[in-house]
């Protein structure tokens, strides 16, 4: 019995790291998936990228009021992710977001489309990016609030309901 002791701990050994390989392996071919955007005609990064513009515009109107600071958040950040695709489509995505006025269930509608087409990063930085545009003006309106918490489930962010980890304070 003492002879097959070490051979018998050794295999277990073996199975154990083995298995921490594969969950790990598993692990990384999840995050390297959501890192890769999906692959968009230029017609619809252009469709991608008005929408990603009206619900984040759709923010500042959550309050009644949109402010120059507001507007400025969203050119940055419709302007860097506009600069992956070569910076073609910003000027036009904040244009249509300006001209568009929107229902409740077409916002859905457009949220939707930006998740279907984005990585779950980038649609974290597009709802991080509508966070700071609710408190640019240093406070948190509760239609606000309510429109926060709208657009992270629609956007595929049930854990975010309470908005905690988005730094959201009363």
């Amino acid at each position: 019995m003492n002879v097959w002791l070490p051979i018998i701990l050794l295999a277990v050994f073996g199975i154990v790291l083995l298995a921490i390989a594969v969950i790990y392996q598993r692990r990384e071919v999840r995050d390297i998936k959501n890192t890769v955007p999906p692959a968009l005609s230029r017609e619809d990064r252009r469709e991608v990228m008005r929408a990603m513009a009206v619900v984040a515009l759709e923010m500042c109107r959550a309050d009644g009021q949109v402010r120059e600071e507001e507007l400025e958040q969203i050119r940055v950040y419709i302007e860097s992710y506009d600069s992956s695709f070569g910076g073609r489509f910003a000027e036009d995505a904040l244009d249509h977001a300006l001209a568009t006025t929107i229902d409740s269930s077409n916002l859905r509608r457009l949220a939707r489309l930006v998740r279907e087409h984005t990585t779950r990063s980038e649609r974290m930085h597009l709802l991080e990016m509508t966070v700071a545009v609710a408190q640019a003006d240093g406070e948190l309106a509760p239609d606000e609030r309510l429109y926060l918490q709208k657009v992270g489930k629609w956007l595929g962010f049930q854990d975010i309901l309470d908005l905690d980890s988005l730094s959201i304070g009363d």
